[in-house]
């Protein structure tokens, strides 16, 4: 049963009956009944079916106002299919007793009741959201939006509001507990002290308003104000789709919100121009430079940016320095052009989307030479490295592109620096157009180097030694015994860059 132009006129007279309904749907309309609410929202219900997608592309960017304004969202976690119950009877995982105080000269009346839980070791897992409803990518933000939350399920009930979680169990994790257990140990219950990440996400999106610095304007100033942002995108990455080119749609009543708490609409694509130098270093877990290949990849490449997280397949996303509160940005944004589907909606899909930005940058022949280990090989330190993780990260033999890119180039553009010497660079590939004026490239992926040891020099005596070292040498020493040297590497490349400073260039990326 859902809204169509034949059901239309049945469905507002009332004249269906309830048994008609679907199983999931009739339990959800007995707990709305059993609670006192007289309406209900049900998406299938609600907005139409048959016309092509124009109703719901409408409603789809108000849903931050339909979940956001309910009194209770009801969510059925433990099944995937609409023909499913919910309200089953199950075997429960503990036994309650209720139990009456029994004081002298009390009358029954004022007897009151408690509950004692009796239960042998609770297994963990049951207390997290599980499949199927958490794999899927529009109940992302149904589960953020609201107030009010009962979720239902095989194991127990759990509520969820704003102020704590309870468990049918009969555990609470409360917003005051966290707190409480911080004071003990600190007096500082300020933003920047950390202790609101110790929060459910849930609560965190829901309370982090409450604490926020009062005045805040760049990276510098507050740059902890976007971990939540990344810590929501890293769980949606994983998210699946009917058509994944509705992955910015399904999260725009969430960006809706959190661009109410930053106090900024400058939204681009998953991304937020306040922190753009640092939200461009995201990464594909195992998967730094040398994106992988998938069907889900190629169809998300043609629906968004390759600078945005939103390009990538179903795999997670990471940010690299969404902790570091150290960091000074190398390079700018100097523009941002966006066509949106609709005008008037900022926060929902795009047609076409390029940034421009300015910052010190070195081109490159190519990304992979297959002679980086021969230390008579002449090329620079920066291009041995990147040719060793392009190898590293390639699966299988690595994409010819890489060693021969058809007469055009790549190139590393340092985008933020901090105080203990890490440098975060973002690989390119030149698309061989140009725009404004401007060279234009794809994004390929990052890079961090990191000088461990600001003594160690690239002398000649340590390049040749680190040169020597072969695959079969490096298998034998372990990943452990090896870490040492990826770290003088990684100096060596840091010292080059030094010595030889990048000319700054303004580039478009697409």
């Amino acid at each position: 049963m859902m809204l169509t132009q034949c059901t239309r006129s049945q469905l507002m007279d009332g004249t269906i009956p309830v048994d008609k309904f679907d199983p999931a749907i009739r339990d959800a309309i007995l707990v709305s009944r059993a609670l006192e609410i007289h309406y209900i929202w049900i998406d299938a219900l609600c907005i139409f079916q048959d016309d092509n997608g124009k109703d719901w592309n409408e409603q789809a960017s108000k849903m931050n106002e339909i979940y956001g304004g309910s009194d209770l969202t009801l969510v059925v976690a433990s099944s995937d299919s609409v023909m499913n119950r919910f309200l089953n009877e199950r075997d429960l995982q503990y036994i309650q007793i209720s139990q009456s105080s029994d004081q002298p000269g009390e009358s029954a009346s004022s007897d009151l009741p408690t509950k004692v839980f009796l239960l042998p070791e609770w297994d963990k897992r049951h207390d997290e959201i599980g499949r199927p409803w958490n794999t899927r990518g529009w109940t992302m933000q149904e589960g953020f939006l609201p107030n009010r939350l009962l979720y239902f399920q095989s194991s127990q009930i759990i509520w969820k509001c704003c102020e704590e979680r309870k468990f049918e169990r009969g555990v609470t994790e409360s917003l005051q507990g966290v707190i409480d257990e911080h004071l003990a140990h600190s007096d500082d219950i300020a933003f920047d002290s950390g202790w609101i990440w110790n929060l459910d996400t849930f609560m965190i999106f829901k309370r982090l308003p409450d604490f926020l610095p009062f005045n805040f304007d760049s990276l510098s100033s507050a740059p902890e104000i976007f971990r939540l942002w990344y810590d929501l995108i890293e769980d949606y990455t994983l998210r699946k789709f009917t058509c994944i080119s509705d992955r910015l749609v399904a999260i725009s009543g969430l960006a809706h919100i959190f661009g109410n708490m930053i106090r900024s609409r400058e939204y681009v694509s998953g991304l937020w121009k306040l922190d753009m130098i640092r939200g461009l270093l995201w990464y594909t877990e195992g998967a730094n430079l040398i994106p992988r290949r998938s069907e889900e990849r190629m169809k998300a490449q043609n629906s968004f940016p390759s600078w945005s997280w939103a390009s990538v397949g179903y795999e997670r996303v990471k940010f690299s320095q969404k902790h570091n509160s150290h960091t000074q940005s190398l390079s700018r944004i100097e523009d941002e052009e966006v066509d949106f589907h609709d005008q008037f909606e900022s926060f929902g899909a795009v047609n076409s989307k390029s940034i421009t930005i300015a910052g010190p940058l070195k081109r490159l022949s190519r990304l992979y030479n297959p002679s980086w280990r021969s230390a008579e090989e002449p090329m620079s330190e920066l291009e041995r490295h990147l040719s060793e993780i392009t190898e590293n990260e390639s699966s299988g033999s690595v994409d010819p592109r890489y060693s021969s890119p058809s007469g055009l180039h790549f190139a590393a553009l340092q985008m933020l620096g901090d105080v203990h010497g890490k440098i975060n660079l973002l690989v390119l590939e030149s698309t061989g157009n140009v725009s404004n004026g401007h060279n234009e490239y794809y994004r390929v992926g990052v890079v961090t180097l990191q000088s461990f040891s600001p003594r160690d020099v690239a002398s000649p005596e340590l390049l040749a030694q680190l040169r020597k070292f072969d695959e079969s040498l490096s298998a034998r020493l372990g990943p452990q015994r090896n870490q040492p040297r990826k770290q003088k590497i990684s100096n060596v490349v840091v010292a080059e860059l030094r010595r030889e400073p990048w000319k700054i260039e303004t580039v478009v990326i697409i």
